[in-house]
């Protein structure tokens, strides 16, 4: 596992790795248009998957955390918005659960604006599986 340092890549050590660090991220955005967006608001959730691993829709929601975030980001330009440390979110989520082998699902949305049209607010959703 590397982690990034500069403009290189270097490898994890051995306590990085049982500190967790490996599932420490960013959440990058990248606007693929032509004229500025502005980002509004982030939402976070947290899910565990239940007794069928194979069922995505067997969830139980966890937390939900929303980030007011009110940036403008330029055409064809990206920017970090977020740090999710899923270490975090996972530990508490498997305490919760009572099994380590639950699979536990982060996911969300970035709800921005068209800069020359802030009546219309847009919906970006990712997601994020982790399988201890």
């Amino acid at each position: 596992m590397y982690r990034p340092v500069g403009d290189k890549w270097t490898p994890l050590s051995n306590k990085e790795i049982i500190s967790g660090e490996h599932l420490k991220y960013w959440l990058k955005v990248t606007n693929l248009g032509r004229t500025a967006a502005l980002v509004d608001e982030i939402k976070l959730h947290s899910e565990y998957l239940k007794e069928d691993r194979s069922n995505l829709f067997s969830l139980d929601r966890s937390s939900l955390t929303i980030i007011d975030y009110d940036h403008a980001i330029s055409g064809s330009e990206s920017t970090d918005l977020v740090s999710v440390d899923v270490k975090e979110w996972t530990d508490e989520l498997v305490q919760k659960a009572g099994d380590g082998n639950k699979i536990v699902l982060l996911y969300g949305v970035v709800e921005y604006f068209h800069i020359f049209n802030q009546s219309d607010r847009q919906e970006c959703w990712f997601r994020y599986l982790f399988d201890p």
